[in-house]
C-alpha cells in the first residue's frame, strides 16, 4: 500500500477499486465479523460484513489531495446469488445484478477540498473510520429492505434501468452446449499443455525460466512495485519525448 500510494505513477489520473470487507459474506465470514462487533461493541450485519477501516483510512490520508469523489457502490442480487467459483463454474450465474451507486465529495468527509493536502492525525483517521462504518450501517438497512421483497419485485430506491441494459438470456441450463465446448477446450489445453512438457525441453526451459523469473523479481522488489516501476518509466519516456517534441517545434 505504501508503496503504491507514494508512488509518482499515481499523479495520473486513476479510479481505485476497494473492497472494505476483504471477503465474501459466507458463515465464516459472517462469524468472523460478529466477533468484531462484539467486541466492538458494534451491531451484528446479515447482509455485509463490518468494513477494516484501516485500510480506507491510510489510503485516504496518503492520496487525500488528489482524490476528488469516492463512489460507494452497493451491489445486490434478485434472483441467484452467487455464492464461490463453484457454482458461477456449474453455470449458477447471476440472471440479474442491481447496483446502487452514490458518489461522495472528500470534502464532505475530511472537511477538505481536492487538492488540499489531509491531515495525518487521530482526529482525521477517526472521521474516516467512522465514515465508513456509518456507510457500511447505511448498506445494511438498504439490503435488508431490498432482501424483504419478493424477487421479482427486487430494486434499490429509485432505480433507473438504462435502455440496453437488460440482455434477453435463454432458459437456465448450467451445462448448455456452450458451457461443454469451453470445458472440453480448458481440459484438452490443459493435456497439451502437459504433454508439451513432458516432451518438449525447449518448453520445460521456458517454463523454468518463467518460474525464476516470478521469483527473483518478487523476492527483490515485488511484483507490484515493479510493475509500477516500469510503468512509471514509461509514463516518464512519454513525458520526455513530449517535452522535446515542444522544444524542436518552439525552435
Amino acid at each position: 500500500m505504501d508503496t503504491f500510494v507514494s508512488h509518482s505513477y499515481f499523479s495520473s489520473l486513476l479510479q481505485v477499486l476497494m473492497f472494505p470487507e476483504g471477503t465474501n459474506l459466507c458463515p465464516e465470514s459472517i462469524a468472523s465479523s460478529d466477533s468484531y462487533a462484539r467486541k466492538m461493541g458494534r451491531p451484528l450485519l446479515r447482509y455485509t460484513l463490518h468494513p477494516r477501516v484501516t485500510g480506507f483510512q491510510h489510503f485516504v490520508k496518503n492520496i487525500g489531495s488528489r482524490l476528488s469523489y469516492v463512489y460507494d457502490v452497493t451491489v445486490a442480487y434478485p434472483f441467484a446469488m452467487p455464492e464461490n467459483e463453484l457454482s458461477l463454474f456449474l453455470g449458477n450465474a447471476p440472471q440479474e445484478v442491481h447496483y446502487y451507486v452514490r458518489r461522495w465529495p472528500i470534502s464532505s468527509i475530511i472537511g477538505r477540498s481536492a487538492g488540499d493536502s489531509c491531515p495525518n492525525d487521530e482526529s482525521t483517521a477517526t472521521a474516516l473510520g467512522a465514515w465508513l462504518n456509518e456507510r457500511w450501517l447505511e448498506k445494511e438497512q438498504l439490503l435488508k429492505e431490498y432482501y424483504l421483497k419478493p424477487p421479482a419485485e427486487r430494486q434499490f430506491p429509485d432505480e433507473v434501468v438504462r435502455e440496453g441494459a437488460l440482455i434477453d438470456a435463454p432458459s437456465h441450463q448450467p451445462w448448455g452446449p456452450g458451457a461443454v465446448l469451453v470445458l472440453l477446450f480448458w481440459i484438452l489445453f490443459s493435456l497439451f499443455c502437459i504433454t508439451l512438457l513432458c516432451v518438449s525441453w525447449p518448453a520445460r526451459l521456458f517454463a523454468l525460466a518463467v518460474n525464476i523469473f516470478y521469483i527473483v523479481v518478487n523476492v527483490q522488489t515485488g511484483i507490484s512495485e515493479w510493475v509500477l516501476q516500469k510503468a512509471n518509466e514509461v509514463e516518464k519516456r512519454k513525458q520526455l519525448a513530449t517535452a522535446t517534441a515542444a522544444v524542436k517545434k518552439d525552435d
